[in-house]
C-alpha cells in the first residue's frame, strides 16, 4: 500500500525531479515503483525514464536505451534523492510520530483492550 506523500514530501520529489530534469509524472512513477520496492529497486515504463527500465540500489540503472549514460546517471542520482525521501516519516500524511498513540491507534480502528485478572485458585 502506497503511503500518501504530504506537501513537505511531494515538494521534495518535486525539487529532485526539477534537479535531474526529469518531469512530474516521471517521477510520481518512478518514485511509487521505489515505494513498493522498499526503496531498493525500481521497476518502470515511462517515456520520460528511457521507457522500460530497472533500478536497484548500489548503482544499477538500466534503461531501453543503453546508450542513454546521461539518462542513467540522472535516473540513478534521483533513486538515491527518493530514497532519503521514502526513509523520512516526516514527508508522509500518515506520519506515525504525529498525535498519540491512543489517537493513532483509533484511526486505525484498534480499540484497547482489558484482561481481568484471574482468580486466585486455592
Amino acid at each position: 500500500m502506497m503511503r500518501d506523500l504530504n506537501e513537505k514530501g511531494m515538494a521534495a520529489v518535486d525539487g529532485a525531479a526539477a534537479r535531474q530534469g526529469i518531469d512530474h509524472d516521471a517521477a510520481i512513477i518512478l518514485f511509487e515503483s521505489l515505494a513498493k520496492g522498499g526503496g531498493h529497486y525500481a521497476q518502470f515504463n515511462h517515456p520520460g525514464l528511457g521507457g522500460m527500465g530497472q533500478w536497484s540500489q548500489g548503482a544499477m540503472a538500466m534503461i531501453g536505451d543503453m546508450s542513454d549514460n546521461d539518462l542513467k546517471h540522472r535516473l540513478d542520482a534521483l533513486c538515491v534523492d527518493f530514497t532519503a525521501v521514502l526513509a523520512d516519516d516526516s514527508n508522509f500524511s500518515d506520519d506515525p510520530i504525529s498525535g498519540t498513540d491512543e489517537q493513532q491507534s483509533q484511526e486505525r480502528g484498534m480499540r484497547p483492550v482489558f484482561f481481568q485478572k484471574p482468580p486466585l485458585v486455592k
